[in-house]
């Protein structure tokens, strides 16, 4: 949770109006349990997307994560059905196998944010592994950038926001929303991000 890359990341998702949600899996920082393998903290994001989802009860919801937590945040964010968009930065594609599968079957755009010399994944093989997503899969690459983004947080905040305000992603969270969207602002849209 206080990893610099997702403090950014959730910063510039205030910063364009979307109401964010950051938490420890089990066993770490100062949450109790220990790490389970990713079952556990599967349960743990589901927990947190439903907080959100109450106190948010008419909004669509953005779920994703970074590392780990973009793996385990996509595949509890594809069970959600009030998720429109998933989110993800730093994917690990290569090393363990995590089962994007899920992702892939689903019908959610994913947005990744991944640097170019990312050691558990470049943006091509961030492309490779979700190439059967074709035009829902948009991918932001950050040259020179490794996993924690080192030294390029301002890309990665500047890289986050761009996507957050185009209008693409505008219209479709506030269609699924049932909303009309205000072009000069998206509107508040929970995110569950680790």
């Amino acid at each position: 949770m206080n990893t610099r890359a997702v403090f950014r990341i959730c910063r510039a998702l205030m910063e364009c109006g979307v109401a964010v949600l950051r938490f420890n899996f089990r066993g770490v920082g100062a949450s109790t349990g220990g790490f389970d393998g990713g079952a556990g903290e599967l349960d743990d994001a589901r927990c947190a997307i439903a907080w959100m989802r109450e106190r948010f009860f008419d909004q669509q919801l953005v779920v994703g994560g970074f590392s780990f937590g973009s793996a385990i945040g996509m595949q509890a964010g594809v069970e959600e059905p009030r998720t429109g968009l998933l989110i993800g930065a730093g994917v690990p594609v290569i090393g363990r196998e995590y089962d994007f599968s899920p992702v892939l079957e689903s019908n959610l755009p994913l947005f990744v944010v991944q640097g170019g010399h990312d050691e558990f994944g470049t943006p091509e093989q961030v492309r490779e592994a979700f190439e059967g997503m074709g035009e829902r899969l948009h991918l932001t690459g950050i040259p020179g950038a490794d996993h924690l983004f080192t030294g390029r947080m301002a890309e990665l905040r500047d890289a986050v926001k761009g996507r957050f305000r185009s209008e693409e992603v505008r219209l479709r969270l506030a269609a699924a929303c049932g909303q009309p969207a205000d072009r000069e602002q998206p509107g508040t849209v929970p995110q569950g991000l680790n």
